[in-house]
């Protein structure tokens, strides 16, 4: 269950992956905003390894995907370290014409 904000609380989500999926309607730059990048890993689901490098831009808690129309998935494994609630917020990169919302599965 998430809280009304949007946010997940760590006690129920410690140690488990979750997915994340974001329909882009418009290709190019979409933004994903994690309020706590430090205590998960995120990968493409399907993906081998964990989303570093020339697929991504992280930038603290802002990641940069220049992504094609369509349904993009994402595993977030959270760490059992997690002490704050997890929440992902899709947001528009400044000059880009990408725009994403996120599914409910």
């Amino acid at each position: 269950f998430s809280r009304v904000d949007g946010s997940l609380p760590p006690g129920e989500i410690k140690g488990r992956t979750l997915r994340y999926t974001i329909e882009v309607t418009t290709p190019g730059s979409i933004a994903m905003l994690l309020d706590d990048s430090t205590s998960v890993i995120v990968k493409r689901a399907g993906d081998v390894g964990i989303v570093r490098g020339e697929l991504y831009k992280i930038l603290g808690a802002r990641m940069v995907l220049d992504l094609p129309k369509g349904l993009h998935s994402f595993d977030i494994h959270v760490t059992p370290r997690q002490q704050v609630p997890l929440r992902i917020e899709v947001v528009e990169v400044p000059g880009s014409t990408g725009r994403a919302t996120p599914v409910n599965e």
